[in-house]
């Protein structure tokens, strides 16, 4: 039952931007000091980390012109596309005589979704690059282990319809372009969590696991690399921090939601037990705990904090205590 939660969370954060504001938002850094965040151009330079060919792309995308934001995408189309081609080969092998990946089609679908998160998040072009031909390789890997060749009906590989209508919206960039200028609010609601994540920090190391771990979402490696951490001291010293993030990200919800809805939400999100154990503490049962958290909660988190940052959530919570793991403890 606890993997029906994951599972829905995963659902609601790997849906695609669909929002009807279309003025693209300027994106928020964190600021450490708790002050109104900046916007990366208002920052000098030297502190945008990396030169001015190195955040080119990045620039570009968050400015406020449509222009400079359609050149972008347009420029990184081109080399995305191409490369994603080369890694269709290299994956396919003997079998690319047999097996259409549509390279093509998976670039738009994985820019369209991927743009206005990374924009906010990427530290440099090479960076945002990185990111986008990791998702794309992913995506190549679904399809092929689905055994089957992917219609031109822009379903993913878990059956879902992506929400850009590329046809409508024009062939290549056109429908990249379309999809990020619908990005603002969630990207409002992405910079949203990263100041509530980062208020709740004392030290520049919490704030460093904070903003590498759960909004970059690199690996616990390279987040200990840059703490001057062992991977375990590094997690041991997030999960200390895990219950103050929660309790700070989750507040803002019990403004929304019933008692009863709130109760569950403190149960799985904020103390993360299991199903049944929230059953027991709200006199339910976990099938009624399950569709509250489905119906009521989860809208509730999309629309406060979207699904990239449902996507941070998911790392947050981590690992819940299973029913199987609340029976050994009683």
């Amino acid at each position: 039952m606890v993997g029906k939660v994951v599972a829905a969370m995963r659902r609601s954060g790997s849906m695609v931007f669909s929002v009807l504001r279309t003025d693209p938002l300027m994106p928020v850094t964190p600021n450490p000091t708790g002050s109104p965040p900046k916007t990366p151009d208002s920052a000098p330079a030297a502190a945008k980390g990396g030169d001015a060919v190195g955040r080119q792309a990045l620039d570009r995308l968050r400015s406020e012109s449509k222009t400079e934001q359609g050149r972008a995408i347009d420029t990184l189309y081109v080399r995305i596309n191409q490369r994603a081609e080369r890694m269709a080969a290299k994956m396919l092998g003997s079998k690319a005589n047999r097996v259409d990946l549509q390279p093509e089609s998976v670039v738009m679908s994985v820019m369209a979704k991927e743009l206005p998160k990374l924009a906010v998040v990427c530290n440099d072009d090479q960076h945002l690059e990185a990111r986008l031909l990791r998702a794309i390789r992913n995506r190549f890997i679904d399809r092929l282990r689905a055994r089957k060749d992917v219609n031109p009906d822009s379903r993913d590989a878990e059956g879902e319809q992506t929400n850009f209508d590329a046809a409508a919206a024009g062939a290549g960039p056109r429908s990249v372009i379309a999809a990020y200028e619908e990005s603002r609010v969630e990207q409002e609601a992405l910079g949203k969590m990263v100041i509530r994540l980062t208020a709740a920090c004392k030290t520049n190391d919490e704030r460093t696991m904070v903003e590498q771990f759960l909004v970059k979402n690199q690996s616990w490696s390279s987040v200990a690399s840059q703490l001057g951490k062992n991977e375990t001291a590094a997690k041991v010293a997030f999960s200390r921090l895990r219950q103050r993030l929660l309790d700070h990200v989750m507040q803002p919800l019990q403004f929304a939601l019933s008692g009863p809805e709130w109760a569950v939400v403190k149960c799985v999100c904020i103390d993360r037990r299991s199903l049944t154990e929230a059953a027991n503490i709200t006199g339910s049962n976990a099938p009624h705990v399950l569709a509250i958290f489905q119906s009521r909660v989860l809208p509730a988190l999309r629309a406060e904090y979207g699904a990239a940052g449902i996507e941070s959530l998911i790392r947050l919570i981590g690992k819940v205590r299973t029913d199987d793991d609340a029976a050994k403890k009683a």
